[in-house]
């Protein structure tokens, strides 16, 4: 595996049992509750970062057609409230990305990660490799989020 995305796949292990973690336990109720009016909550993350998982994947060739991705792009308002799924939706896709995610990463040739990134990330490294290292530390930008909104919501801390 190339050096960069290993490391990379080490962290994408980590955020995997981070996030499924946060998510447990939370209802649907719970899950669209805020902390303050603008902030995020947890069906938002969750579904935003199941989202940004589906679209790594397509970067490596593996297509998972999603109806509600459109409403957790960055810069949506988050309070589409109605049209957002539930977390039994959201869970069953991660639980479906994963491990397409994790194989196609496994299997990505030098061709493949050496390609132009679909779209421009802020990483100096313009290629999917490049991509794919981002997006390791967006993930766990967000699961700092959600580890924080755990707490103010009254539920266990995600560590220690």
């Amino acid at each position: 595996m190339d050096p960069l995305v290993s490391q990379s796949f080490q962290l994408y292990g980590i955020g995997t049992a981070l996030v499924e973690r946060a998510v447990r336990e939370f209802s649907d109720d719970e899950a669209v509750r805020r902390i303050e009016g603008n902030s995020n909550c947890m069906l938002w993350l969750f579904a935003h970062l199941t989202a940004v998982r589906c679209s790594l994947a397509e970067m490596l060739g593996v297509h998972k057609d999603v109806a509600w991705r459109e409403y957790f792009r960055k810069g949506s308002k988050g309070d589409d409230f109605e049209k957002y799924p539930t977390m039994a939706e959201v869970r069953e896709v991660w639980q479906e990305i994963t491990p397409l995610f994790v194989q196609a990463l496994e299997g990505a040739s030098d061709e493949q990660l050496s390609a132009p990134a679909p779209r421009d990330f802020p990483i100096p490294d313009k290629s999917i490799r490049g991509a794919i290292l981002f997006l390791a530390f967006h993930e766990a930008y967000h699961v700092g989020q959600m580890s924080y909104l755990r707490k103010c919501l009254g539920k266990d801390g995600l560590v220690g």
